[in-house]
C-alpha cells in the first residue's frame, strides 16, 4: 500500500495530499452530524473514516511519523484522558 501511496504523492505533490487530508476530515464530520441529526448514514461513515485513516498514512509519509510514534501518541492520550476522567476533569 506505501508504494502506492507514495506514486500518489508523487503525482500530485505533498500540497495536495495534505488539503485532501483536510478534506477528507471535513467530510467524516459531515456524516457524522448527518448522524447525530437521525440520519441512517453508517455506510457513508465508514466509506468517510477509511478516508481519513487512508489520509493518515499520507500523512504519516510526508511528515516521516512512524507507526510507533503514532502509537506512543495515541497511548499517551488515552492514558491522559483516562487520568483525567479518574481525577473528575
Amino acid at each position: 500500500m506505501d508504494s502506492l501511496l507514495k506514486l500518489m504523492i508523487e503525482l500530485f505533490g505533498e500540497q495536495h495530499q495534505l488539503i485532501l487530508a483536510m478534506e477528507e476530515c471535513s467530510e467524516l464530520t459531515k456524516e457524522i452530524s448527518k448522524y447525530l441529526r437521525g440520519e441512517d448514514n453508517k455506510n457513508n461513515i465508514i466509506e468517510e473514516a477509511a478516508d481519513v485513516l487512508i489520509m493518515i498514512r499520507y500523512l504519516q509519509l510526508i511528515l516521516n511519523i512512524s507507526d510507533e510514534d503514532l502509537n506512543q501518541m495515541i497511548e499517551f492520550k488515552l492514558n491522559r484522558t483516562t487520568e483525567r476522567y479518574k481525577k473528575g476533569e
